[in-house]
């Protein structure tokens, strides 16, 4: 049975992973992380002015 290649710590023999691979895989998540939790804090931020904001568009439609 052939095999792809074995992984031994970060450290791949014969596969077409790499420790490089896999570094810049989990900074490209820490990024993406990171990304979302900003976003998330901008929409608590902007949750808090939502009731006045739908009292003024409710104004104003009217």
């Amino acid at each position: 049975m052939a095999s792809s290649g074995a992984t031994y710590g970060f450290v791949s023999i014969g596969g077409q992973g790499s420790w490089n691979s896999r570094a810049f895989d989990c900074s490209d998540q820490k990024a993406k992380q990171r990304q979302n939790a900003a976003s998330d804090q901008r929409t608590r931020e902007h949750l808090t002015v939502l009731p006045a904001l739908i009292r003024i568009a409710d104004r104003q439609l009217r």
